[in-house]
């Protein structure tokens, strides 16, 4: 792991990790670089005693002549032989000529890599989200995404294009596989490879530092890949190796959730379970319930998958013309009487309290005290820990 947790990367921020990148540059500046050698040592043979770099019977050096041929040398080994040269080869001039970035050998490359690789706009947001949802590191160092949505396979190979520049990708059906250089540019940023499930990744903090625009763009894709849009909310559930405390990332989305504005309920553990690898996992979930907070949810962060696009819009419609309106209804009328009783007398209401003062059955009150919550005139005070209650939303909104 190298952790740089930067919002943008530049080529000075890949030299703790040197012999892992490999580059290559413009014809011609090898052309000058050698000229300057030449110039100054004579020969590169006599560069390269100087140097102290490792040569044959003939008083070479291959890399440096495999170089000069066409090949990649690693990052370590550029910043030796352009040493004497600095004033010419700052990391500036090296990061405009650069014309091939990747790893030694497979793994694919970066074509033409667009320096300084930025993560504080929206494709970069997109990269980083993506990364920590439906994509991942895998353990051989590549980035990896999976969605059976096209539509979202192809927004993030476009912005892993517009953040690092020409690269080649494959394809296996819904799954999307990057060069291994991404991968480590990736590592840098703060994300580990590996499943998440078991190294519970956080959200970089840089993250938490932008716009609420950006901010939007990231939930986005956090929606799109793990969301769910159900009849009375929109849920989003994680799994993580079992501690008895919800993921890293989890609590990362509900803060940002929160910096946009929008309430959610948990995150609560809604499963424990034991897969065949025999590590116990368990399944955390975020709900977002009322209706202030959806339409909210609608309007700064949306879906960009069409059918969950569709249910939370033909939810928001019923809204409007359900018949039994909170406000029109004679029943919510009632046990909103009940409500603000209970809640003068103790300061907050339960499902319980509320079902032997009103007289109905505890299903029926919690499906008209869910209501209420969705029209906004209760809202819970404790919605991670049971008996949930309720206080009526003019005082919350009063005393907040």
């Amino acid at each position: 792991m190298y952790y740089n947790v930067n919002m943008e990367i530049r080529l000075k921020d890949l030299k703790q990790i040197g012999k892992e990148v490999y580059v290559d540059l413009e014809y011609d500046t090898k052309l000058y670089l050698r000229g300057c050698i030449k110039k100054k040592f004579s020969s590169l043979s006599n560069f390269s005693r100087k140097l102290g770099l490792p040569v044959d019977k003939f008083s070479r050096n291959n890399d440096l002549i495999h170089f000069f041929e066409g090949h990649k040398i690693s990052l370590d080994f550029l910043h030796k032989i352009i040493s004497p040269f600095r004033k010419d080869f700052n990391d500036d001039f090296i990061e405009s000529k650069l014309t091939r970035l990747g790893v030694k050998r497979r793994g694919g490359e970066i074509l033409n890599p667009k320096f300084p690789f930025k993560f504080d706009i929206k494709e970069g947001v997109r990269v980083i989200s993506s990364a920590l949802h439906d994509g991942g590191i895998s353990n051989n160092g590549r980035p990896t995404y999976k969605n059976n949505m096209k539509i979202m396979r192809k927004q993030v190979i476009d912005s892993y294009v517009k953040v690092f520049g020409d690269l080649k990708y494959g394809e296996y059906g819904p799954s999307i596989s990057f060069p291994k250089i991404t991968g480590i540019i990736l590592q840098v940023v703060g994300l580990p490879k590996g499943k998440k499930v078991m190294n519970n990744p956080k959200i970089p903090n840089f993250i938490f530092k932008l716009n609420d625009n950006l901010k939007s763009i990231f939930l986005k894709q956090a929606f799109d890949d793990e969301g769910c849009v159900r009849v009375n909310d929109i849920s989003l559930n994680l799994s993580v190796k079992a501690n008895g405390k919800p993921s890293n990332l989890i609590s990362g989305l509900k803060r940002l959730l929160q910096d946009v504005g929008i309430e959610v309920n948990g995150p609560y553990m809604i499963l424990r379970y034991i897969p065949k690898d025999n590590i116990t996992r368990e399944k955390w979930a975020l709900s977002i319930a009322s209706r202030k907070d959806l339409e909210s949810f609608h309007h700064q962060i949306g879906f960009d998958i069409q059918y969950k696009k569709i249910k939370l819009e033909n939810k928001l419609k019923s809204y409007k013309t359900n018949k039994y309106q909170a406000k029109k209804n004679k029943r919510y009328l009632e046990i909103l009487k009940s409500f603000k009783d209970l809640f003068k007398k103790n300061g907050f209401v339960t499902i319980n309290s509320l079902s032997e003062k009103s007289g109905l059955t505890y299903h029926y009150t919690k499906q008209l005290i869910w209501r209420l919550e969705r029209e906004n005139f209760v809202v819970r005070i404790n919605p991670d820990n049971c008996p949930v209650k309720f206080k009526l939303f003019e005082d919350h909104k009063k005393n907040n």
